[in-house]
């Protein structure tokens, strides 16, 4: 699961061992029922996560006077990257659409493990540098600026705004056009 996130492929590549040590003691699973909270905005996060199974729905809401953006995460992608290269708060909160599982990775131990390694560590600095400038560039130089800081990456967004429409264009199955639907309609604790 870690592999499909370009750093976490690039590190295994370099060294097995620094992956294997990885796995065996900075990674964890988490299961969540439908409608658990996954995590709240502006508490302190501490791990990245992948998931492994489910749905879930994440919302990002900047202010009473703004409309809630909302995005489906999908099995197989990655939330809340950025706790790996700087310390992080949740931008949003994130709930369970279906029964799920998630493979977790402790940013403090991952960065204590690739630390052990010259080459993995270039690796990682590389990919923290990139990362950052990344955000800098989508908010204007401005890491803090509210319309780019989320927990999802920007690749790793999906949630179409019409599911009929979405579903005839990218061929999405009954399932997740159900899943978007929930997740407009889904409640939450405000």
């Amino acid at each position: 699961h870690l592999r499909r996130h370009p750093c976490f492929l690039q590190v295994g590549s370099q060294s097995k061992p620094t992956m294997r040590e990885i796995c065996a003691t900075a990674s964890t699973t988490e299961n969540y029922a439908k409608n658990d909270m996954v995590f709240h905005r502006g508490a302190e996060a501490k791990k990245v996560q992948f998931l492994t199974l489910g749905s879930l729905v994440y919302r990002c809401k900047y202010s009473d006077l703004e409309s809630a953006k909302m995005v489906r995460l999908e099995q197989g992608m990655w939330f809340v990257e950025p706790v790996l290269w700087m310390p992080w708060k949740h931008a949003g909160e994130m709930k369970a659409l279906t029964e799920v599982d998630t493979v977790t990775v402790s940013a403090n131990k991952f960065r204590e493990i690739v630390q052990g390694t010259r080459e993995v560590f270039l690796t990682a600095r590389g990919y923290a540098y990139s990362f950052l400038c990344e955000m800098q560039e989508n908010t204007g130089n401005s890491v803090t600026n509210r319309l780019a800081v989320t927990d999802i990456t920007k690749d790793q967004t999906f949630m179409p705004e019409k599911s009929k429409g979405s579903a005839a264009a990218g061929g999405m199955s009954e399932m997740c056009i159900c899943e978007d639907v929930e997740a407009h309609i889904v409640q939450w604790d405000d």
